[in-house]
Formats: C-alpha cells, structure tokens, sequence
C-alpha cells in the first residue's frame, strides 16, 4: 500500500511543484473511471484504471527505504540500475548490493528489486521532463532524498548508460535556499582553477540546480582520510584563509539561536543531557579569541566525493560557507562516515581524531592557521549537533540513522574528547547541580568568583535547606559521569565527595547550620532569605553575609582570612566596602573603618565576635548541651569513618617511585583536598642505629650519602638484633602513625616498607632468612594500597646505575611472586604490580585503585 507522504512526493518531484497543473491521483480501491477532462495528470497507483486516448502514460518502478518509503524511483523498462549514481557504496555490504543489482539487471531480472510499481498518465508534457531532458534517447533516475526540512529530490539524467548531469528539485521548507547557496559557492569556486580538487560546473533552471556529473570511471569512495583529503582543504584553506573573533562569525552566532531554539523536554533520546552539554561546552568557549577560517564544505563525507588522478572530485556544496573554522570538514568526515557507514562507538571514532591529529598533514595544517584544536573541535561539536537537534525535533518521524547519531553525539559531548583540553567532568557537574537547586532556597558561600570557573582544587560551600539533602543525594546517585561517591553526615552538613570517571574530583559541603565545635555562629535562614544573584545567575549571599560568613570561618578557627579573599574585597566597589563595614559595626561593635582591619587573626578580634555569637538563642541553655553532645557525636563519627589510609610503594632504585611518589601526593593534597604525610621505609619511632654512634643529625646525613646495598654487615648475629630493632619500630611505630595520623584522617605514604626485608634485607645492611622475615609479616599493619613499581632493566639502568640488570631481574621476580601470594593471602589489602613506563599511565592506575579502596 503506498504512503500519502510519497503520493505527495511523486507528485512534486514530477510536477517541479507546479502548482498550476491540475491532477488527480488513484489509488487501490478508489473508481476505476479515471477519466477527468479537467486533469491534465492522474497518478495511478492503482494498476487497474481505463483512461482516454487523449492522455500518454509513462511506466515507473521503486524501491523502499527500510521503513517502508520510497527511496528511489526509475523508468521500469530502465535497463541498468542507474539509480545507483547516487549511492555512495563505500562500506562491504553497500558494494555487495550494487554488485547483486548489477547482476540482476544484466539477467533482465531487476524486477526482483523492486518495491512497487505506480503510473503517470499525461495530457500535457511533466514539468520534469519538459525541464530536463534534452532529447528521446535520455532517460532518468530519481533519489527522493532525506525527509526533513533540507529535503531534495535528486534526478541523474542519463544518456547511452552514462549519467551526464543531475538535477536537484527543492521539496522541504529549507530546500530552496540550500539550492540557492549551492549555486553561489559553486559558481565563485569554479573562477579559480585547482590542482587537487574538481568540481561541478552548475546552471539553475527555474528552482531546479543541473549540476554536471563529475564523477570518472575510475573513481571511487573511501572511509579513510588521507592524503588527497588534506591537500584538497589545504588548496581551500590557502585561497580563502581569514582571521576573524569568534563574537563576529556568523557560525558561533547561529550556534546560540540553535541552542535557543532548542526543546530539551521533548521525547527524542539524549535531547535533555545534550542540550545541558552543548550550552555548557558553548559557553566555555571565549568569544573574543581570533581563529582561523575559509571556505567549508560543510557535509565533507565520504558519499558527497570521489578520488580520481590524485584529486578530490568534491559535490553537494548547499551547506557550505567562505568563513568555516578551519579543520571543521576533518571533524565532520571522521564522525559522519564513523557512525553512519562504520557504525563505529564514540570510543572508536575518539581514537580515530587521536590517529588523526597525529597525522603530518594535520600537524602542518595546524600549524600553518595557528589552530587551537580544542577550540576548533567545540565549535564543530557545538554548531552540527545544535543544527540537527534543531531540524530533528520538528520531524514526526526519524531514521533509525538519527538515533545513531544522537547516541554518538551525546557520548562525545559528555566525554567532551577526553583526549584534548576540555570541560572536566567536575566542571559539567556544577553545572548541572546548579540547575538542579533552580527553585530551592541556597546560597554558594565564600564566593569570589563564579562558581563555574573554580579551582580545580577548590572545594563548594553551599548553604541548603536541611530537608533538601535527600533529594540532592539522589540527583547525585543518577550521575553517570560518577565513578565513586561518598556521603559524611554531621550534625550541621552533609559532605559529598565525588570521584568523575575521568579523574576529577570534588567536594561539596551541604551546610544547613553554622556550627564551630558546639558553637552556633550564624542564622542560616537570615542568608537564605538575603541572597541575591551573581553575574552567571547563581545564588549567593548578600555581599556583608558573604564577609560575614568568610571572616567567622577564619577568625573563630584561629586563622587569617586567606590573600585571595583579601584581594577580592580589596576590590569590591568603596560602596559595597562601606555596606560590609557598618553591618559588621552595628552586628559585633568592632568600631572599625577599613576592611583590612578584621583580615589578621587576633584574639581580641575572636573575643569580640564571641561575644555576640555566646547570645545567640541556639547557644543557650538546654541548645548548648544539646551542641555539645552533637559535637562529640560528630567527633566519634569522624573518628571511626575510617577516611585515614596507608599506601606504600616498592621497588628497585630507578623504578621511579620518587617521581611518582611526588606526584600522588601533591594530587591527594590539591584535587582530594586530603593530608599528606609521606614516610621512608619504616615508621622511625626509633631512631637510625649509628645516632647512637654519631648522633642522629650526622646519621641521617650519612643514611642519605651511602648507596643502598653498600654495607659490610656479614654476621647473622647482628643482623638479626639489627632487624628485631627495625621490627620492633614497625610493631610500636604502627599504632604511633594510627593514633597521630590514621585516626585524623591523614593520608600516610610509605617510599618502601616492610617488604625489603623480606625481598632485599641486604638493602637495610642485614643477612637474614626470607621466609623469616616473611613469616613475621602477619603482625605488621596491612596497609590499604601496596604497589610495586617495575621496569625492564635497560630502563631501568638509564635512570640509576646502582643495580646490575641480573639483579635487578631477580628482585623484578620476588617482589611479584612476593605481592600475588599476598594478594591472596590478606584481601582486605590490595597488592598490586604496575610496570612504570609512562608516569601518566601509571597515575592513572594508582588513582583508580584509591578509588576502589575508599
């Protein structure tokens, strides 16, 4: 049964949406007396009807799309499958079809193809045919085109089974300007001659583009981007190059109306999470950085060319435009052929850019326009996917091909291409989190700039309601972008720590009392009711509550309020100084007359400010017990929350434990916002054996310049008072570092611990047993996170020449053999071996399993 959506586009492709002809149409079970002497067509679908002598009648078969629309449509005596002209057949299955229809149509069987057959009976010559072929022997095939707003009919005209030209009829609302822009660029284009590219030559007729046929008999298609690909857009990018700021190209602008335009709630996967990325990746953008552009294609794929004599036979230019950031048809080839034909993962078509940009000919072309690829790779993201968001979401119904690329789409916007500069998933989070509190009652507290462009290193304050946790908890949970979260309640907030699949992290303190030990200190509902919003439309406290809340979480703590507080209000306007100033004078009584008076911690100061805050009526009688207890129960809880950990690192000398070593800890202490203690060997309760001889300055100094494994110790008797020293300093010292540090919350590293007696005591000067030493490890505390680092020798011996490579290769073997057997033995622990090459790939190991272990 034909559609009315195709009766409607027959009609139209025919008639050149002529709306002056008269027609009628038949279709299954409709009267068989077709006879109208008013209709100058009647298209019969029908097969069965008579008509007068006066009309002439023309044969045509189709073919469907998946969904059941006509795709293409051909005279039925056609005698080769010309309609294939138009199909790209650069994937194994799209060559197989065109190699099966050629054979069936050489046996005089491509009726076996068909979909259906229809009539067009005539009085007057079609508009079509009147417009486009030139003599009898010509005949025709027709690609009805994509349903959309773009929509066009493409017709090949062919003569002697050569497709001489085509022709393009607008059928869609957007159709005839995309037609018309065709023209334009093709028409300037074609005043200058190429060395790598061909391209159409054009006339319009009417609404109708004929375009030649350029594509040779030895052409062909390909999915991989190569050589003639980049000399092409080179040619381009030489002749038409301009500098320009982003705030004046035409592309960044239509970004923001597409955007605008778009309907985030309508039932289209992924539409609400890729409408929140793109205007977050649209808005990290800075409209005052100058880029290149110059003439784009803009729909550079691998259907719309053909390679042929070391050029780029290159079609379908409606899209294309003279000031394109350069590098947007790179992106564009990559990602169109990799869904569409590959149907390739966002992961595959990540790593394909990877290869890409790796490429010498993209490295020149970066070079030679000075690209900022991040830059460039946004504005591509932003400007296809907000384009076709637009389009798809007035379609009533998608391709099957639509939801490809939406799902690869919004994989790349939430990945933001991890492998350039991009949005961290932290970043995406705030906002998104802040979008989420839109309607609550919060404030972001301590505020000196945008919440949006926070350190990476700095944690949120946020002000709430207590009764809003709940739900905040459960947006959280649905972030997919979370690889771990964790929840610590206390009596006044809650705080969320938050670990990103792509290595950033944050902490967020879900305040709803201000509370110092067991001292209230602020009304939270006076600031929720006086907040106001920030240039970026986030809520925050009015600017004396925002000092007022600063300088009591510094001055009650003992501490100055920080420098860059400091240099913030320094520059606030004198008038917003002078607002702080009398409502801190009236509120505390301070009699002061410049801000910097109240940034140093004094005790004066602190008494001053205790003095109100004691008269608070939550400070109070039965509410002061009630804080005190509250504050021993936080205590207890902080205590047994278990946050503190222990990790040791192993390894010969020139694995590079230091290095690393260096760089976790300098990552826990900024990202992680955690304490850092590191260690060296052993606990170091006691002291180094020669102090007692030397002294413990001078020991140390001679520890650090003697070379490892350099000591003459041969008696197994000293060895082993030497090792129960060491021993006996793990036993005591463990509970030492528990108490100082494990319980508050420190992060303990060790560079080398107990296993170097077991692997290597001759290191520590001591000839023992191993299976001594390893037998007595059950009493020693197991820490949370072990790891040994390794390289091959000759690696190894270019960073430090201390070990030869037999010895280096033995001890590689028992610390391995040493850390499986653990592993298996104690669970609780994690052992885990890591061959050191790369620091990165070895951080990033090392961080996924601190992850695992918190």
């Amino acid at each position: 049964m034909i559609k009315k959506i195709d009766i409607e586009l027959v009609k139209k492709i025919f008639l050149v949406n002529d709306k002056s002809s008269r027609s009628e149409v038949k279709i299954s079970g409709s009267n068989n007396d077709a006879y109208q002497p008013d209709s100058d067509y009647i298209f019969n679908f029908n097969g069965k009807i008579k008509v007068n002598k006066e009309f002439q009648k023309l044969n045509f078969s189709y073919i469907n799309n998946p969904d059941g629309t006509i795709r293409w449509i051909y005279p039925s005596g056609l005698r080769m499958p010309h309609y294939l002209g138009f199909y790209n057949s650069s994937g194994i299955l799209s060559i197989l079809y065109v190699f099966v229809s050629l054979l069936l149509f050489r046996m005089k069987m491509g009726f076996i193809l068909r979909s259906g057959t229809f009539s067009i009976h005539y009085k007057k010559e079609l508009p079509l045919l009147k417009n486009v072929l030139s003599n009898k022997q010509d005949e025709l095939s027709i690609f009805t085109g994509t349903t959309g707003p773009n929509r066009k009919a493409l017709v090949a005209l062919i003569n002697n089974d050569k497709i001489k030209s085509f022709i393009k009829i607008p059928i869609g609302m957007n159709s005839d300007d995309l037609i018309q822009n065709e023209f334009d660029m093709l028409n300037k284009l074609n005043d200058q001659t190429y060395k790598h590219i061909k391209l159409p030559k054009v006339e319009m007729k009417g609404k109708m583009l004929l375009q030649e046929n350029i594509k040779t008999d030895s052409g062909y298609s390909t999915t991989l981007l190569g050589n003639h690909h980049f000399k092409a857009i080179g040619e381009l990018y030489k002749r038409s190059n301009q500098i320009t700021r982003l705030s004046d190209l035409p592309l960044f602008n239509e970004i923001h109306r597409n955007i605008e335009s778009i309907n985030p709630y309508i039932s289209i996967p992924h539409y609400k999470n890729l409408y929140t990325n793109l205007k977050i990746l649209y808005n990290s953008l800075n409209a005052n950085k100058e880029i290149h552009v110059a003439t784009g294609h803009m729909d550079f794929t691998p259907w719309n060319m053909y390679l042929d004599n070391n050029k780029l036979y290159m079609y379908d230019w409606e899209m294309a435009g003279s000031d394109i950031p350069v590098l947007f048809d790179i992106f564009h080839f990559v990602f169109q052929s990799g869904i569409l034909i590959e149907r390739k993962s966002f992961d595959q078509i990540n790593d394909d850019l990877i290869k890409i940009t790796n490429y010498d000919e993209f490295k020149t072309l970066s070079k030679l326009y000075k690209v900022d690829v991040d830059i460039h790779l946004k504005l591509y993201l932003t400007y296809i996917i907000s384009y076709y968001m637009v389009v798809y979401q007035d379609q009533k119904k998608l391709h099957k091909q639509v939801f490809w690329l939406l799902n690869v789409w919004n994989k790349a916007l939430e990945a933001h291409v991890v492998h350039l500069k991009t949005i961290s998933s932290r970043t995406k989070f705030i906002h998104q989190f802040i979008t989420f509190l839109s309607g609550k009652q919060y404030a972001v507290l301590k505020n000196t700039e945008t919440v949006y462009n926070l350190n990476e290193s700095s944690d949120i304050d946020i002000l709430i309601n207590k009764n809003d946790i709940e739900a905040i908890k459960s947006f959280v949970n649905q972030i997919d972008t979370v690889e771990k979260v964790r929840y610590t309640t206390k009596s006044f907030m809650t705080i969320v720590e938050m670990y990103f699949i792509d290595g950033s992290f944050i902490s967020i303190d879900l305040i709803h009392k201000f509370k110092r030990k067991n001292i209230v200190y602020l009304n939270p509902a006076e600031i929720l009711n006086n907040t106001v919003f920030d240039s970026n439309m986030v809520l925050v406290p009015g600017i004396q509550y925002n000092f007022e809340y600063t300088m009591l979480f510094y001055i009650l703590n003992g501490s100055d309020i920080p420098s860059k507080y400091q240099s913030y209000y320094n520059t606030i306007s004198i008038t917003s100084q002078k607002v702080i100033i009398n409502y801190l004078n009236s509120r505390y009584d301070l009699g002061i007359i410049d801000l910097c008076e109240v940034y140093s911690f004094t005790e004066e100061l602190r008494e001053l400010i205790e003095v109100v805050v004691n008269r608070l009526p939550e400070n109070k009688r039965i509410m002061r017990i009630i804080n005190i207890v509250s504050y021993l129960k936080d205590t207890v809880k902080q205590i047994l929350s278990g946050k503190g950990r222990v990790i040791t690192f192993s390894g010969v000398d020139g694995a590079g434990k230091s290095t690393v070593i260096e760089e976790l800890a300098n990552n826990l202490r900024t990202v992680h916002r955690s304490k850092v203690v590191v260690l060296r060997h052993r606990p170091s309760l006691l002291p180094i054996l020669s102090s007692i001889r030397h002294g413990k300055r001078k020991a140390e100094k001679l520890a650090g310049s003697t070379l490892p494994r350099k000591g003459k110790n041969k008696s197994m008797l000293l060895s082993y008072i030497r090792f129960g020293y060491y021993y006996t300093d793990y036993l005591v010292g463990q509970l030492y570092i528990y108490l100082r540090y494990i319980l508050r919350n420190y992060i303990v590293i060790y560079d080398r611990y107990y296993f170097d007696f077991i692997n290597d005591s001759v290191r520590s000067n001591i000839v023992i047993h191993r299976s001594i030493a390893r037998a007595l490890y059950r009493f020693i505390h197991k820490p949370t996170l072990n790891f040994f680092l390794y390289a091959e020798p000759d690696i190894i011996l270019q960073r430090k020449r201390e070990l030869n490579e037999n010895d280096i290769k033995e001890l590689t073997i028992k610390y391995k053999d040493l850390f499986n057997e653990l592993s298996v033995k104690y669970n609780k622990s994690r052992y885990k071996v890591i061959e050191n090459i790369k620091i990165d790939n070895t951080l990033n190991i090392i961080n996924h399993e601190y992850k695992k272990a918190i």
